[in-house]
């Protein structure tokens, strides 16, 4: 039903419980997304502690106006490997180093923006359908959203934005303040 959902220009938020993969992987696997069998293992950086990172993608509308002061917070985020598959186009969003790997230091997409290309609607719109899948569901919880300065409040509210086509270009990204008037 999701498969359809998507084919058919609907859009998706999609995050990974701690533990397992959610029965999502056989899906997300049709949208060209293997997702890692065991949870990354974050290095500390600038001493802020695991499950932090600045890896954000500088082109994506959800990210591309973030700068160094915010930080996204992560528990136990799943790698997400993604190839490109014929009518899908697939963008990490946030990346985080794996400890595991320190002596290659590579980064592990633990977010990512996929888009479908437009199909023809029944009321001959063309409709583009768009997923977001993360690696990790804990930073969606209210703790993360409210107890704190920034957390991953604006993440989240940027990525509804991209996903519903609400356009934030040219609004100024302040801390504490949502960029779309919507709860």
């Amino acid at each position: 039903i999701l498969f359809d959902w998507i084919n058919d220009g609907g859009r998706l938020f999609c995050a990974l419980p701690a533990k397992d993969d959610g029965g999502i992987a056989p899906l997300a696997e049709r949208w060209g997304i293997e997702i890692g069998h065991q949870p990354i293992q974050p290095v500390q950086i600038d001493m802020n502690g695991a499950g932090l990172t600045r890896s954000l993608s500088k082109t994506h509308p959800i990210t591309h106006e973030f700068d160094d002061s915010v930080i996204m917070t992560f528990v136990a985020p799943r790698a997400l490997v993604y190839s490109q598959i014929q009518q899908m186009t697939i963008e990490s969003i946030v990346q985080m180093p794996d400890r595991r790997q320190e002596k290659d230091a590579r980064l592990q997409t633990i977010m990512a923006a996929i888009e479908r290309d437009a199909t023809m609607g029944d009321d001959l719109t063309l409709r583009t359908g768009r997923i977001l899948l993360c690696g990790d569901a804990h930073f969606l919880e209210n703790r993360y959203l409210t107890h704190y300065a920034t957390a991953n409040r604006e993440l989240v509210v940027n990525a509804i934005s991209w996903l519903g086509g609400i356009s934030t270009e040219g609004q100024q990204n302040v801390l504490n303040i949502l960029r779309v008037a919507q709860d």
